[in-house]
């Protein structure tokens, strides 16, 4: 005797296995300067995803040629001219890890449900909006797959549901240590974790659109989404106390005497480049709540429309009801009871017999007259241009003066608290309505380059933006520094007094280029 819970799952099991079957596959073929081509093709899969992580697209037949002869070149002392290792790499791409464009389908026998099945799946794909005329010039770029993501991060023991929490951990690791480079890359592959499971949850909204029945007997729909609010509950907290020990990290730093040595300097500028990227991967990390809640509308839209459809009944009027009337069947009851649902509550007296005696009316046409806008003589439209002109000029200049007296304390310090400093800034600019809008402005903000642009873009910019480089290219300010970033301070408000509103109060801190 055995336990029958050991094939619990097995199936799924099988199928996660299956994903490697082609690679191992390779060991049949063609061996290149002794090494089995399982090793090569699974360099070539890392290669590909090593490009996804960082947002390039260079995963074209010549880059993984290139790739291929330099890994040679490097790891074995072969050398490969670049015709043959091209030769090579659409040999491996396209006729063995993609199968000519063909799904790999591989059957298996399921002891759990006791009956055959079938996996299919793609390792490769073309990449999104790819140009069907690069396939003939060979130059076309390759993505992998959701299936092929996933098996290549079961090979570091990273499954789907702990991909992300596991990679939080690895980020904690490396800021308590202070390898702040390896802890960018961490985010990185956090940020491209979230948008591949962006992906996943938008292709299972796309299959219950198709057929909720199918996915409602499966009964793995539930089991889904608790999975999901479990995961992503406990993420997010991660996320949050993440974010509090990069914030307490570079707290460290500034809370020295100000004067840090070049080791120092440039942990700085990683945290920094860790913060952004931290906040990035905590928006995609929201996005998946939005998405959870719409994967549940959608199928319970779909459930629903799928049981007003079964007790619907269609009736065909011209063979099913017509025949009974015509072989006097059915009574004229009868006849008004079939017909009252098709008309409306109130019918129209359009269709009362008696209409056809009544006098006959004419409806009078009146032609609509469209009220001419008079137009202006150039003498009208020059000044109204020189008006508008001023107005625009008047703005620009105050604007200014509130921007020089905002990022004024920047010249000196690293950092200032806004609340505690506009009480230093003279009356007659805090009076100024356009002082409240650039204070909102910086509060929404959170990032402010002061990096110049070309003047001929900057007529196309709104007065603010215009404003805030004319101050950029008259001040010292960006040789000071490159940017400034806004820090909230969400314990501590702002009284906006003309507006009778609040804001968060916040602290404003030089950043200098990555």
């Amino acid at each position: 005797m055995y336990n029958n819970d050991i094939f619990k799952g097995f199936g799924t099991r099988l199928e996660s296995i299956m994903i490697y079957k082609p690679l191992m596959e390779l060991d049949r073929k063609e061996r290149i300067a002794n090494i089995a081509l399982s090793s090569i093709g699974l360099s070539i899969l890392l290669f590909m995803i090593d490009n996804m992580l960082h947002y390039k697209k260079n995963n074209t037949y010549k880059d993984v040629a290139k790739f291929l002869q330099r890994l040679l070149k490097e790891k074995v002392d072969y050398d490969m001219s670049f015709p043959e290792a091209q030769e090579k790499a659409i040999l491996i791409v396209r006729e063995y890890l993609r199968n000519n464009g063909q799904p790999f389908v591989y059957d298996y026998y399921d002891f759990e449900k006791n009956r055959f099945n079938f996996k299919t799946f793609h390792l490769i794909d073309f990449e999104e909006n790819f140009d069907v005329s690069a396939v003939s010039r060979q130059s076309e770029s390759f993505v992998l797959t959701p299936e092929a993501i996933e098996g290549l991060f079961k090979t570091k023991e990273m499954f789907q549901e702990m991909q992300v929490t596991i990679m939080q951990m690895y980020f904690r690791q490396q800021i308590d240590r202070g390898v702040f480079d390896g802890a960018i890359r961490t985010v990185e592959e956090i940020i491209f974790i979230l948008r591949n499971r962006h992906n996943e949850m938008k292709n299972l909204i796309k299959v219950i659109s198709k057929d909720v029945l199918q996915v409602a007997k499966e009964k793995e729909f539930e089991k889904t989404i608790q999975r999901y609010d479990e995961t992503l509950r406990s993420e997010k907290e991660a996320f949050a106390k993440l974010k509090q020990l990069v914030e307490y990290t570079l707290d460290k730093y500034y809370k020295g005497d100000g004067e840090w040595t070049e080791r120092e300097a440039k942990a700085i500028q990683s945290i920094r480049k860790v913060q952004r990227r931290w906040s990035e991967a905590m928006q995609a990390h929201e996005v998946l709540f939005s998405l959870k809640q719409d994967l549940q509308k959608t199928f319970t839209d779909n459930i629903e429309n799928l049981m007003f459809n079964s007790f619907h009944t269609n009736i065909n009027f011209e063979k099913e009801v017509l025949p009974l009337a015509l072989d006097n069947l059915i009574d004229l009851e009868g006849m008004r009871k079939i017909l009252k649902p098709l008309n409306p509550i109130k019918p129209s007296r359009l269709f009362h017999p008696g209409v056809f005696f009544e006098p006959q009316r004419m409806k009078k046409e009146y032609e609509k007259i469209k009220e001419a806008i008079p137009e202006l003589t150039p003498e009208q439209k020059r000044l109204k241009e020189a008006e508008d002109s001023k107005r625009t000029h008047l703005k620009i200049a105050k604007a200014k003066i509130v921007f020089e007296w905002m990022f004024k304390p920047l010249l000196n310090n690293e950092s200032y608290e806004m609340n505690g400093y506009i009480q230093s800034i003279p009356e007659e600019v805090t009076i100024q309505d356009e002082f409240y809008i650039a204070l909102i402005q910086m509060h929404q903000r959170r990032y402010i380059s002061f990096k110049p642009i070309k003047p001929e873009l900057q007529p196309h910019l709104d007065e603010f933006t215009q404003a805030l480089l004319e101050f950029i290219n008259e001040s010292e300010i960006n040789k000071v520094c490159s940017s400034a970033s806004i820090k909230l301070k969400t314990d501590e408000a702002i009284v906006l007094k003309p507006l009778g509103k609040e804001i968060s109060n916040f602290i404003v801190r030089r950043n200098y280029d990555d």
